[in-house]
């Protein structure tokens, strides 16, 4: 009978303890979710007015079509990524469906970034987010703290998840060579109180190279899409080996 009763009320204790570590963990809202199809050009040294227009071109080609990079990089994340999270994320339909997220505009205007027909588009989002950039400084209308506000009590933090793109130059003599792209994944936490718990920025470079004449690479659909197909696959194969790692700190942090 005693043995019974032990086994009961050990049970009962383990069901509490399992019930007080659900409970323990945070939530977390992914509000924002996109690849940046502008490839910045810092790394090459060059800004001149032909490779802004060219990169404007490029930007607003439809046959630079970045979406099934951004799906895959979705899906890795969602499916594979956040099970080593040690925070819950709340479901994505919760987050784009809320009203006050949808009719929210920011104050830096990239939320204005819907007509196709436009100068300088260079935001693919996953349907339903809205491309929102990370803000530096104490300004109160950051997108960060509004997204804290927007979802008040129902998460202890929110997280921007994007891709974005680099040239970077692989061979250089007398403004002659080749530049390959370099691959960016960023994924950043904040806390109720706006302070950023982590901030990942992974890159990995393309294999593939394009040729450079007076430090301008060659800018065709044909030539850089694969670059950033490479670029972003070799991404998540280096981010699957260190995710692990990344989360013990957060845990820490969190």
């Amino acid at each position: 009978m005693k043995s019974k009763m032990f086994l009961t009320v050990a049970a009962g204790m383990l069901l509490l303890v399992a019930s007080a570590f659900s409970q323990a963990r945070k939530k977390v809202a992914v509000v924002t979710f996109y690849c940046d199809k502008w490839i910045d050009m810092t790394d090459l040294g060059s800004g001149t007015a032909s490779m802004v227009s060219s990169m404007g071109t490029l930007t607003e080609d439809p046959d630079f079509d970045l979406k099934p990079v951004l799906t895959k990089f979705h899906d890795v994340f969602f499916n594979e990524y956040a099970k080593s999270f040690p925070f819950d994320l709340i479901p994505e339909s919760e987050v784009i469906s809320d009203p006050a997220y949808m009719a929210y505009e920011s104050k830096w205007g990239e939320t204005e970034d819907k007509d196709r027909n436009k100068l300088m588009q260079r935001y693919e989002v996953v349907p339903g987010y809205k491309p929102l950039t990370e803000v530096w400084g104490k300004d109160e209308n950051k997108n960060e703290m509004r997204m804290l506000e927007l979802f008040g009590d129902r998460v202890d933090g929110v997280m921007f998840v994007y891709l974005d793109f680099s040239f970077t130059p692989k061979v250089a003599i007398g403004g002659m060579g080749t530049c390959g792209v370099k691959g960016f994944c960023r994924m950043k936490l904040w806390d109720k109180e706006g302070k950023k718990v982590f901030a990942v920025n992974e890159f990995a470079n393309s294999k593939k190279t394009v040729g450079m004449v007076a430090g301008i690479p060659t800018i065709s659909t044909r030539e850089i899409l694969p670059m950033c197909n490479d670029a972003s696959d070799q991404v998540i194969e280096d981010l699957r080996k260190r995710i692990g790692k990344i989360c013990e700190k957060v845990d820490k942090k969190f």
